[in-house]
């Protein structure tokens, strides 16, 4: 679903805020309120179908509640070319698509033992070690009167959100350790002792034939254009239903062949798709070779997630 935004005045003074919802059941659902300067305060709405021809959209009216200032009547059909974020319908009627910000929600075990993070709804679990820091970064939005909240138990620390939310941990590193302290004199006046004899390094290969792939988690610079590049996605794209797909797992394609399709979730993992439908569930890709692989053609449109790339892999 996307969720398109209208705000301006109309001829006898009311400010009028118009909220467009396009739903991917090629249904449609607009709601608008008025205000005064007295804070007087009228709303109404129009619900129907939307079908997409390219770049424009269609928009057929079914039902009409006033009173409303935007031209929806009954059985008609109103049009609107898409231009980036914007629906244009003509005639200064412009909507521009509702961005929900990033939110990061610093969390610490001040115990002296692990404690398990959580999120829910989802389930995710991660321990975290006795004074650990890390970050739970989330985007979405609650209904009224929803709110979310973190509670420290003296087993877990739960953080609730909702489904029409998501959330992943991001680890912070551990604090800078002190400088070690200059030798005393007597110290640094005796012989350095003589540096054990170490047996020569034997380099493997970088990723033999079965490895076992383990992500990287993102930085958090990453991880907010992560949620850009996800939220960019057109779930209705007429040519690309994998689009669909990747902005229900909160995760952008990479890449695929003629049996599979892949795609990296913003925590850093690979999932795995059939090609014949892209439905769910996404398998965690484990081969190594493949996954990084995979990282590695979406780094040629997305340069930045090179970072999840081991070194000697970001050259080739």
């Amino acid at each position: 679903m996307k969720t398109y935004e209208y705000y301006g005045s109309s001829p006898d003074g009311w400010n009028v805020s118009g909220t467009l919802k396009v739903e991917g059941n090629e249904r449609f659902d607009y709601s608008e309120g008025w205000t005064d300067y007295t804070n007087a305060s009228l709303s109404g709405g129009a619900t129907g179908t939307w079908r997409r021809d390219g770049n424009v959209l269609f928009f057929r009216v079914e039902k009409v509640y006033p009173p409303i200032y935007f031209p929806w009547a009954v059985w008609s059909q109103l049009s609107a070319v898409e231009r980036g974020d914007e629906l244009d319908f003509g005639n200064g009627w412009t909507l521009s698509l509702k961005t929900i910000p990033i939110k990061e929600i610093p969390v610490r075990n001040d115990s002296a033992k692990p404690k398990t993070l959580v999120l829910e709804p989802w389930g995710v679990r991660r321990t975290l070690e006795p004074g650990e820091r890390a970050r739970i970064v989330t985007q979405g939005e609650f209904w009224y009167g929803q709110r979310e909240k973190v509670d420290y138990g003296d087993e877990e620390i739960v953080y609730h959100g909702w489904g029409g939310t998501w959330a992943i941990v991001v680890p912070e590193p551990p604090p800078p350790q002190p400088a070690p302290q200059p030798e005393s004199s007597a110290a640094a006046a005796a012989p350095a002792a003589e540096p054990p004899i170490k047996p020569p390094v034997t380099v493997p290969a970088p990723f033999p034939t079965g490895a076992r792939f383990e992500k990287r988690l993102p930085s958090r610079e990453l991880t907010t254009l992560l949620f850009k590049w996800v939220n960019e996605l057109d779930p209705y794209d007429p040519v690309n239903s994998f689009h669909r797909t990747c902005r229900v797992y909160g995760a952008i394609p990479l890449g695929g062949n003629q049996s599979h399709m892949w795609a990296l979730r913003t925590d850093g993992l690979v999932l795995r798709f059939e090609r014949d439908t892209f439905a769910p569930p996404g398998v965690p890709e484990e081969d190594a070779e493949v996954a990084y692989g995979m990282i590695a053609a979406g780094a040629e449109r997305h340069p930045e997630l090179l970072e999840l790339l081991p070194p000697d892999r970001r050259n080739d």
